[in-house]
């Protein structure tokens, strides 16, 4: 955010023109120069009165009279600024440069006149100008700063707000417009660390503070400190009866963080609770269909699905979803139809071709659940290269590939999801399953016993199996 202005006061030019009108224009007679230092005192006034509107119209008699005064065509460009009128602000304060009026307070105001019409290229000049003969201005380097941001150029943003900070070292903005730009960049650490800082200098934004330290945890795997980071930013949104977009993200990564942790119950909780705050979201019944199914809720999955479906009917994911919810309840045909809906918004979902073929295993149709598991490995190894930190992808790819006689290739997937979502118990029961297949007790026994505190129910099913080698 480009900084507000700090001027000096128009009341001081009052006292100058009874020097600079006299002698402005010798061409105009004598009243008309008492008449114009007269509009100008007036017009200056009116500006220390705020009267913005009755400074544009002395100043524009007065000029009338005696065209050649930079101060005052200076002050009349202000009060355009100020009253938004940014064309014509502009075009006083070309004037005032070109009659000799002082640059750098002339590009302060030109620039951000510039700015608020959107001719960032020109807004950019005067900073750039402005920072030649001022180059520690404040202002100025922040300017650069936002117009090179807005531009997409993420380092030189960088480069000025980190000079900014030079000068302002305490300025919890500056901190938070570095947050930002380090996320543009990727650089998780900085982004949080610089958020952090905001949030300890009481930065106005507070929530907008907190989201970008919970998104550079989130970037660093530090999912404990992003989840306490995004439920303040949740807290302070809602202290301020606020809701923006980012408040919609953070329901959604905290409902991915949960789901990372094994944590269901709670990933449900908060995206009914985003549901609450952004009713009739498609998206949002999709992914709490989706935890409903890990947390073995199965009606609840069908039911989240089915509003996610209607919601949002040109969305794949809800269908495939629902084909997922409704295989595990027993109902293999309204599988078949939701994962067919799907494939025909994403015809190469790799996911999906997984449930189909798992429906079409269920109803003993062998041939085509073998066609359709091979084009689920297809589609998710290519998930997973585009996705390579999302644990469920790798779950998804293991089961793939454990379908198609893949059973070395299982275990490399099942193993990678792991370490993405240690504590996802399924996982940890399919990778000692695949043990089993390989007659490798030793190692289907290490997954047992990783098991065991996580899900008493699967480390025993496990321990039956392993017991038959």
């Amino acid at each position: 955010m480009i900084r507000k202005l700090h001027l000096r006061s128009a009341s001081y030019a009052i006292l100058l023109f009874a020097l600079i009108l006299p002698s402005a224009q010798f061409a105009q007679s004598k009243k008309d120069r008492k008449e114009a230092q007269q509009l100008a005192q007036d017009a200056l006034k009116a500006y220390n009165q705020k009267d913005y509107r009755m400074t544009v119209d002395k100043a524009a008699a007065s000029l009338t009279l005696v065209p050649q005064n930079p101060e005052l065509h200076f002050w009349k460009g202000y009060a355009h600024y100020n009253l938004k009128e940014f064309d014509n602000a502009v075009g006083e304060l070309d004037t005032a440069l070109s009659q000799g009026y002082k640059p750098v307070d002339v590009y302060r105001i030109r620039s951000i006149s510039k700015f608020e019409k959107k001719d960032f290229d020109g807004a950019l000049a005067d900073f750039e100008a402005g920072l030649k003969l001022d180059p520690n201005n404040l202002m100025f380097l922040a300017g650069k700063a936002e117009i090179s941001f807005n531009q997409k150029k993420y380092p030189e943003a960088l480069a000025s707000y980190q000079l900014a900070l030079a000068q302002a070292p305490n300025n919890a903005e500056i901190y938070y417009d570095i947050a930002k730009t380090q996320a543009m960049l990727g650089n998780g650490t900085a982004e949080s660390q610089m958020a952090e800082e905001a949030i300890k200098r009481n930065f106005h934004f507070l929530g907008d503070a907190y989201f970008l330290a919970g998104d550079g945890y989130v970037k660093q795997k530090r999912y404990q400190d992003a989840e306490q980071a995004f439920v303040n930013a949740i807290s302070r949104w809602k202290a301020n009866n606020t809701k923006p977009q980012d408040m919609y993200v953070a329901y959604r990564y905290l409902g991915d963080i949960y789901r990372r942790l094994s944590r269901f119950d709670e990933a449900i909780k908060i995206t009914k609770q985003a549901i609450a705050d952004f009713a009739n979201d498609g998206t949002l019944y999709t992914d709490v269909s989706w935890y409903y199914s890990l947390a073995d809720r199965t009606k609840e999955a069908i039911e989240a699905a089915q509003a996610g479906t209607q919601l949002s009917p040109t969305e794949h994911l809800a269908f495939t979803n629902l084909c997922r919810a409704y295989n595990d309840a027993g109902q293999f045909q309204l599988a078949v139809n939701n994962c067919n809906a799907a494939l025909k918004l994403a015809p190469d979902d790799g996911e999906t071709y997984f449930y189909l073929g798992r429906a079409y295993d269920s109803l003993g149709k062998s041939k085509e659940a073998q066609t359709y598991f091979q084009k689920a490995v297809t589609g998710l190894e290519k998930f997973t290269s585009e996705n390579p930190d999302y644990s469920d992808g790798f779950y998804l790819l293991g089961n793939a590939y454990y379908q198609v006689n893949r059973s070395d290739d299982a275990i490399e997937a099942y193993k990678k999801c792991l370490e993405l979502s240690p504590r996802f118990a399924r996982a940890r029961y399919n990778l000692g399953a695949s043990y089993v297949s390989k007659r490798n007790k030793a190692a289907a026994i290490e997954q047992y016993n990783s098991l065991l505190p996580l899900d008493a129910g699967l480390a025993s099913k496990l321990k039956a199996e392993i017991d038959k080698l």
